[in-house]
């Protein structure tokens, strides 16, 4: 998957004349809800009589408790801007830590509506459809994932932001950030 991702951002580079390179530092998350997990169990035995006779009843219970996400998901990537107007293109690519604490690859494209809050301030609001793997997640082979993306920052970093709904067996939701460094124009 990463010689996949860095093939992805040659093409993109090769094709892309306009725009401006970032370096993304992907960073923290933050879960909005919890899951159980079975971390063990509990015995309990008893005995009783019946008649002349001893009977020993063994019972066991399942123990759940909360599982702990990661939630600092270090990693880094590239993402490539092109600004067409007030529409905004983005390609992207890169890796981080997940939420279970295993490799993750990430790349694909995006396209968000530029407001200019204040003169020197950009919010970026639009969409993602990235490819997206992970180690549990369908094998760990790449499955695509279409997610809202939100970014706020002047022309030298920003702060991206997108959400990862629940989805059944996959995810829980969770608010994903990035920090986002311009490198070239």
């Amino acid at each position: 998957m990463k010689k996949f991702s860095i093939l992805v951002l040659i093409l993109f580079s090769t094709t892309a004349q306009a725009g401006s390179w970032h370096y993304v530092q992907n960073g923290i998350s933050k879960h909005f809800k919890s899951i159980k997990v079975k971390t063990g169990e509990s015995v309990e035995k008893r005995t009783f009589y019946a008649g002349d006779r001893k009977i020993t009843q063994i019972t066991t219970t399942p123990i759940y408790e909360d599982y702990e996400f990661n939630e600092e998901n270090i990693g880094a990537g590239l993402e490539y801007n092109e600004l067409r107007n007030k529409a905004l293109i983005n390609y992207y690519g890169g890796y981080y830590l997940d939420s279970e604490r295993n490799d993750a690859y990430y790349f694909g494209s995006g396209a968000a509506y530029r407001f200019k809050p204040v003169d020197s301030l950009n919010l970026d609001v639009g969409g993602l459809a990235i490819m997206l793997s992970r180690k549990r997640v369908n094998d760990g082979l790449p499955f695509p994932a279409v997610l809202p993306y939100a970014s706020l920052g002047t022309k030298k970093f920003a702060l991206n932001m997108s959400f990862i709904p629940e989805i059944q067996g996959i995810s829980v939701p969770v608010l994903f950030f990035q920090m986002k460094f311009r490198i070239s124009d």
